[in-house]
């Protein structure tokens, strides 16, 4: 991209290219000291090169000195307002934004400087004014449409600006790398992967030794989850010397993503070697750390995330549940609080206090978390069975029932559901409704010890003593310690008249029950 300020400047794709800063720098300085009078655009032109180079002091010292030759040059004025930006001076980059207003007439490239300056700035009367004054214009040119193409990227306005920017490419826009990587970006944020696949593989062929066509490949393959292909575009960008915290945090996630901890592990190291207070990179080792079962190691690097940013919750609840993980459960109470101060939207941290407080026995207040976590997403059948954990050992089973029921209606097959509801109807005396839901539960889910448990005890409350010593044994099958099976056998032994098993059974479960 370059700036064509009303004049024909042979040089400028040359000068201004993202893709040859420091031939820009040394081709501009060497115009500066050899022209026998200082030039106002060749200090614009410097200022604008600065600020690309992450120097914005010099860009404002250049941009400054090219007003001081002519304090009449709008797009001067602009440079300065832009490199002030740059340095977080709000005042002087509107006090200089609004002079080159003045003189910019209908200069389309100073409009959109202005244009993302007063939005950036939340002018947003002085920021409309301008567009449409844009929108005005008259002119059937490739740089005129793609001018605005980035006017409406900068005010977030995705769908107008692929439409200015294909416009720029049917007129033939000139610079084709620049193009489609900014196709490649406006397809990106419009969530249409392919294309924006697309047009970053074209902007790579024209040119494979730009850091931005990397990045952006990255970000592409991260939403396509394609792991391996970031994982191989970031080892290029190694190659070709670009070597960062984000370049390596890429790696780290496409190797975390593809489950090879030690190498994901290897390369969030590295990433934390530019930078050892990087927020992202530090979580994303406590989330390498956690699936490799180090629980303390994860929540060493979870507490780094918190000191490199406190704001994000998800930290928290991090800590929170790690904390479950090693029982500690007072900590884990404790950073789900935080969590829930930092963030009242966060539904998993009111679903971890919950928890903790279901463990600590206090159930009316994990009820209260829990209505909470169905209050924020209640379409997520899972959300309930901790609900009617809580319900059921109140025994309170009238509420077992209805939020039972009610997560049922998303998922008519869920299991922990379907249990709670037999043992709802079973304990408020229809032991028949409940047998029906026992038979299809245990046609769902047939490993599970505690189901047959539960069968054969609703049997047992219809006097159905076959079926009670049937359903018993299978779950001693499944659950050789499970004291309750052992018990309902002995009480189908009883009722069925063979008291020396029945004896026997209860033995076994009294010894069971005192381990």
């Amino acid at each position: 991209m370059y700036d064509n300020i009303n004049d024909t400047y042979d040089t400028a794709i040359m000068v201004l290219s993202t893709l040859n800063e420091e031939t820009a720098e040394k081709y501009l300085l060497e115009q500066l000291a050899s022209c026998g009078h200082e030039s106002a655009k060749w200090h614009a032109y410097l200022s604008k090169v600065y600020l690309r180079t992450d120097r914005p002091e010099m860009a404002l010292q250049e941009a400054l000195e090219s007003v001081k030759i002519q304090p009449d040059y709008a797009y001067g004025l602009a440079r300065a307002a832009y490199a002030y930006v740059f340095l977080n001076d709000a005042k002087n980059a509107l006090k200089y934004g609004r002079k080159a207003l003045k003189f910019c007439g209908d200069n389309y490239i100073i409009i959109r400087i202005l244009i993302s300056l007063f939005n950036y700035c939340g002018k947003y009367k002085e920021c409309d004014n301008l567009l449409k004054k844009l929108e005005n214009l008259e002119c059937e040119a490739a740089d005129f449409y793609y001018t605005k193409a980035c006017v409406y990227y900068n005010l977030e306005e995705y769908e107008m600006g692929l439409e200015n920017m294909l416009k720029a490419r049917d007129l033939g826009y000139s610079n084709q790398y620049d193009m489609n990587l900014q196709l490649a970006d406006l397809y990106f944020m419009l969530g249409d992967y392919n294309n924006a696949l697309k047009h970053a593989q074209i902007a790579l062929k024209i040119y494979d030794d730009d850091y931005d066509v990397y990045y952006q490949l990255a970000k592409i393959y991260v939403a396509m989850n394609k792991n391996g292909n970031l994982l191989k575009t970031l080892k290029k960008c190694v190659a070709h010397g670009y070597q960062d915290e984000f370049i390596y945090g890429g790696m780290a996630l496409a190797a975390y993503n593809m489950k090879k901890y030690h190498k994901a592990l290897e390369y969030v190291n590295q990433a934390l070697i530019f930078n050892k207070d990087t927020a992202a990179n530090n979580f994303m080792k406590c989330q390498i750390l956690t699936d490799m079962d180090k629980t303390e190691a994860a929540l060493e690097a979870c507490k780094k995330a918190i000191e490199a940013n406190s704001s994000v919750s998800e930290f928290y609840t991090k800590c929170s549940y790690l904390y479950t993980n090693l029982k500690d459960y007072n900590k884990a109470l404790k950073y789900a609080n935080i969590a829930i101060a930092v963030n009242p939207d966060d539904s998993y941290a009111y679903y971890l206090k919950g928890f903790v407080l279901s463990r600590f026995g206090q159930y009316t207040p994990a009820i209260e978390a829990f209505q909470r976590v169905i209050k924020m997403d209640p379409t997520d059948p899972e959300n309930f069975e901790d609900i009617c954990e809580c319900y059921a050992l109140v025994e309170n089973y009238k509420k077992l029932l209805e939020y039972a029921n009610t997560g049922l209606m998303l998922n008519k097959d869920n299991p922990v559901l379907l249990y709670y509801k037999a043992q709802a109807l079973t304990m408020l005396g229809e032991p028949k409704k409940a047998v029906t839901i026992f038979k299809k539960l245990l046609d769902i889910d047939s490993a599970n010890a505690s189901n047959f448990v539960a069968a054969a005890y609703c049997y047992s409350q219809l006097g159905m003593w076959h079926e009670c010593l049937e359903y018993s044994n299978q779950a001693i099958m499944l659950d050789r310690k499970n004291a309750e099976a052992f018990y309902l056998k002995g009480c189908a032994f009883q009722n069925l008249d063979r008291p020396a098993e029945a004896k026997k059974m209860f033995e076994k479960a009294d010894i069971l029950t005192s381990v």
